[in-house]
């Protein structure tokens, strides 16, 4: 759209996974580097970061606690949203998968990949994306 002399949104979608080794605190110095990072990087290139979205969001919730990922989502999450917050001016914004689906509903809906529950199926990935979508379209 740039190129075309037009304006528009760009959105860039971060999402942290169950094999990352954060806790809260080095989950948001991470999220602020890579913000900031991709904020410089655009306004470096003449841009507005106005026409920038950052949305974050963390994986999905488990069943079994691989990774002790359901200790530590809980905290991450509420870090994130508390990140989203924080920044809002700058068009950050978080969704937490855990309120679109459940770890049961997950497991429920055969969408943990039979490899253990840190990864999704094709189709699950496919429809918990489209889920989110719908959510932050809700708020367009």
């Amino acid at each position: 759209k740039y190129a075309g002399s037009s304006t528009g949104k760009v959105i860039f979608w971060i999402n942290s996974g169950i094999n990352a080794p954060d806790d809260a605190s080095s989950w948001t110095n991470s999220a602020t580097s890579i913000k900031d990072a991709i904020i410089s990087g655009w306004t470096g290139l003449g841009y507005n970061s106005n026409d920038l979205s950052l949305i974050f969001s963390i994986t999905h919730p488990v069943t079994d606690n691989t990774s002790n990922w359901t200790t530590r989502r809980d905290a991450i999450s509420s870090a994130a949203k508390t990140f989203a917050n924080t920044f809002a001016y700058q068009n950050v914004t978080y969704i937490d998968i855990g309120e679109l689906y459940s770890g049961a509903q997950l497991l429920g809906l055969n969408y943990y990949d039979s490899g253990g529950q840190a990864h999704l199926t094709s189709t699950g990935y496919i429809n918990v994306a489209e889920t989110m979508c719908q959510q932050l379209l809700k708020y367009t």
